[in-house]
């Protein structure tokens, strides 16, 4: 009996402490393998022979002896309870040390070694000025690291006797005094801004001031005690560094605390034989235990097999490639069975959209030189995100006589708002139209017609505003029918301008001298020669063609020449007019010049000393058929064919003419004395890359009335003024900017992507789908999700690319360990249970 106690006591067994032990052990191990391992990667393949020795001698033959001569007590340490205490503890203190310490980018590491030839320099006391960019790089990231542990050992320690440290100002410099003197000042001052925009907004520019200027003496106070201390954060950092404690989740020694889980799970797994695992009472923890291996095992490989990077992308562009993070470039291919390279694929960008916040800011200001002065430039508007239902209060003061119903209930205190908005209609998405509206006595109106086109099926295809005194015509691009509004007097001006041939040009050129003065005008027509004169000289101009859209491409010689192969039709609106000039001097020396209407799309010139201005007329320039349409003082519309009199008849509001392809135009309105107006269409079935910007019907109530209008978000937004007079007797305007916040973060990007493989030779689109920024499209093994977006350019996508073939698995893996706890916890009791009295 002695004996047996005698054994038993001397019986070695895996507890805590020496459990604590082996795992440093094999911390250490994987440490020094990995060194050895990256280390002869770094070196020719003659001198690898040392680390391979080295290996062998000191990794190698330890484990394979221990495996050998040892196996029980390897296989009892995995097994050990305790020992996997100890290992989850040290997985929790090294999860924490990830939390503590500041972590690199896992995208963006810093250089191999870069730290350390930095800790070199600064021990040399080297006086190297010129860094290499991995050295900057590393630098970059130690003002990161130190920024944010100053930050947080601040915070932590003001309370606790912070300014007692060596090196630390003794005295506090947050003064509480001084942001209560200035907090004094600001309050006398915000009597006007509270009148203007209320108490709501006064309180709560009070408490930003407040917080901002505690904020900003305390940063002050950081940014001292960042630099109080440089060796001991710099000293922090490069051994944080050696012990990857700036990169705790991807280091070796965190990856062995998971190897040791996995085979403490595997081994415990099957303790007492796998014949007691077909139990039904066991099935709750196989199923656990099972889930706890299988996603260690697919997070390892998809460790090791995982590629990820970005694909930048604008609209309508195409690639068959992306960059990982680490600057390498992958080609797209599908990945089959374990990775394997299938056929390879492409990328393309169909539609993207950025949903940003639509705001209202309301801006007090005078009117100066023909302009607006805001009256607090100094202190950032109002911005208010708008709903519809939504109503706004501004410029309170005691109300007056015959005060609106609506101002008088939103105030109190004995004061009353003098402007009221209400946001009668707000639309995310909305089609804004130009529309006419009859002049108001007080409004000065001008004669305008609405004219819309329609297809050969019936259907709406756009619609434009003509106005008398500006001599752009309605355009039908499909056949080249023109249309000019015109106010008339009578009849008999009428039968004169339609009889009236209508001369064929092009436009007009003008010779622009240096001061400005006009030397030279002629009107272009194909084959037209003139002669001018400038500084002296004689040239000799030809005119060889003109053209609605003109694209320059440089030719061989370097000289640009319009680009024909560009397919359009025939009658393409002009939205880069230019005509094709010969120019001779007196010396016989020739230059074929590009004069454009947009004079910032110029080519270079020959003879750059004359300076050519060209306007495209729409109405002269030949195309197809011209119509005249004639408004009397009276209303009455009639429309007519040029040059032909038989042709003119009456048109009424509503009434339609036909066109030489059959297709049709409708007259939707006209008015002697208009003004135009915006009308709100809601876009119904439109889905979320609809490019509509929102749309806000307000309406605006001051003591001297009602007034009710549209705006748009689009573009830069839509600006209205409201003038009225103030309860001092002074002039207000206040000045209304509806528009898109770009500057906060949008609510939602999304992009539509295309897949293209080759197919008969040719790359055809074979998978659609849309990603968000939590939402993947997943093709071929790869994830395709949203990162980024510009607001200054609207077409940018900014896509996120994984490859990780272990996800699937990990989630399997979770899943089974969760049911596996409900079975084990939960089922079991409620079936094994035994009643009372059984």
């Amino acid at each position: 009996m002695s004996n047996l106690t005698k054994e038993s006591k001397s019986k070695f067994k895996w507890g805590f402490r020496n459990g604590a032990i082996g795992i440093f052990i094999l911390m250490l191990w994987a440490e020094l393998a990995h060194y050895l391992i990256t280390g002869s990667q770094s070196l020719p393949s003659a001198q690898r022979m040392g680390y391979a020795a080295a290996f062998f001698f000191l990794v190698g033959m330890p484990l394979i002896a221990l495996l050998v001569y040892r196996f029980k007590f390897i296989f009892d340490f995995f097994r050990s309870v305790k020992v996997g205490v100890a290992n989850l503890v040290l997985i929790c203190l090294a999860s924490i040390a990830g939390v503590l310490f500041y972590q690199e980018d896992p995208n963006f590491p810093m250089p191999v070694a870069a730290v350390e030839s930095l800790a070199e320099m600064v021990n040399e006391d080297s006086a190297q000025s010129a860094w290499t960019q991995d050295q900057r790089r590393a630098w970059q990231h130690f003002e990161d690291f130190r920024n944010a542990h100053t930050y947080f050992t601040y915070h932590l320690l003001h309370g606790f006797g912070f300014h007692s440290l060596p090196g630390v100002n003794p005295d506090c410099e947050i003064d509480d005094q001084v942001v209560a003197d200035k907090l004094a000042v600001l309050k006398s001052n915000l009597a006007p801004v509270r009148e203007r925009f209320g108490e709501e907004y006064a309180v709560a520019l009070e408490a930003r001031s407040g917080t901002g200027l505690g904020v900003r003496q305390q940063n002050a106070e950081i940014a001292k005690f960042e630099t109080a201390w440089p060796d001991f954060w710099w000293s922090t950092f490069v051994w944080a560094n050696r012990f990857d404690l700036l990169r705790v989740y991807q280091s070796d020694w965190f990856g062995i605390l998971w190897v040791v889980l996995f085979f403490g799970v595997l081994s415990n797994t099957f303790r007492g034989g796998w014949r007691r695992l077909r139990k039904p009472v066991k099935y709750g923890f196989v199923m656990t235990h099972g889930g706890v291996l299988l996603l260690l095992l697919a997070a390892f490989y998809g460790r090791i097999t995982e590629e990820r990077g970005m694909l930048q992308l604008n609209l309508g562009r195409t690639s068959d490639r992306f960059q990982h993070y680490s600057g390498d470039v992958q080609k797209f291919y599908g990945r089959g069975s374990f990775g394997s390279k299938e056929a390879p694929f492409m990328v393309r960008l169909d539609s993207f959209r950025a949903d940003y916040h639509d705001v209202l800011d309301v801006v007090y200001a005078s009117e100066k030189d023909g302009g607006f002065v805001e009256e607090f430039k100094d202190l950032e508007p109002p911005k208010i995100r708008v709903y519809q239902g939504q109503k706004l209060h501004y410029d309170y003061a005691p109300s007056g006589s015959s005060f609106p119903e609506d101002l008088t209930e939103a105030g109190g205190g004995g004061l009353v708002p003098w402007l009221g908005l209400e946001v009668l209609d707000y639309q995310r998405q909305a089609l804004v139209q130009p529309v006419l509206k009859k002049a108001a006595v007080s409004e000065e109106g001008l004669p305008m017609a609405r004219l819309q086109a329609f297809g050969l099926d019936g259907e709406f295809a756009f619609e434009q505003i003509l106005f008398h005194h500006f001599p752009r015509p309605f355009t039908h691009a499909q056949t080249g029918a023109r249309v000019l509004y015109r106010a008339v007097e009578d009849d008999q001006e009428i039968r004169e301008l339609v009889s009236s041939a209508i001369p064929e040009s092009f436009g007009q050129v003008r010779l622009v001298g240096h001061g400005g003065e006009e030397e030279a005008n002629f009107s272009v027509t194909e084959g037209h020669t003139t002669e001018v004169s400038h500084d002296g000289n004689v040239f000799k101009l030809e005119v060889l063609t003109a053209i609605p859209v003109v694209r320059l491409v440089r030719d061989i010689d370097g000289s640009f020449i319009h680009d024909a192969t560009v397919e359009h039709p025939p009658f393409e609106d002009a939205t880069n007019p230019g005509v094709l000039l010969k120019i001779t001097n007196s010396s016989g020396d020739v230059e074929e010049r590009w004069v454009l209407q947009h004079k910032d799309h110029q080519p270079p010139a020959i003879f750059d000393h004359l300076n050519f201005e060209f306007v495209w007329n729409a109405w002269t320039a030949p195309g197809g058929e011209k119509w005249w349409l004639f408004q009397l003082p009276n209303g009455d519309c009639q429309i007519a064919l040029s040059g032909d009199i038989q042709s003119l008849r009456p048109l009424e509001h509503g009434g339609d003419f036909a066109l030489s392809d059959g297709s049709k135009v409708r007259l939707a309105d006209a008015e002697i004395s208009a003004v135009l107006d915006k009308e709100i269409r809601p876009l119904e079935g439109v889905d979320f890359f609809n490019p509509a910007a929102g749309a806000v019907t307000i309406r605006a109530t001051t003591p001297e009335g009602v007034e009710v209008f549209n705006l748009q978000a689009e573009n830069d937004g839509d600006w209205r003024d409201i003038r009225y007079t103030g309860a001092d007797g002074q002039p207000r305007i206040a000045l209304l900017h509806f528009h898109t916040d770009q500057r906060d973060m949008p609510l939602e990007w999304q992009s539509k992507l295309s897949m293209l493989e080759e197919v008969d030779g040719e790359w055809q689109p074979v998978a659609t789908g849309a990603i968000r920024v939590n939402d993947y499209f997943y093709y071929k093994g790869y994830r395709f999700f949203q990162t980024d977006a510009r607001p200054d350019d609207p077409t940018y996508s900014g896509i996120g690319i994984v490859y990780d073939p272990g996800i699937e698995v990990v989630l399997l893996g979770f899943y089974m360990v969760m049911f596996g706890t409900f079975i084990v916890y939960f089922i079991n009791p409620l079936v094994t249970r035994k009643h009372r009295g059984a």
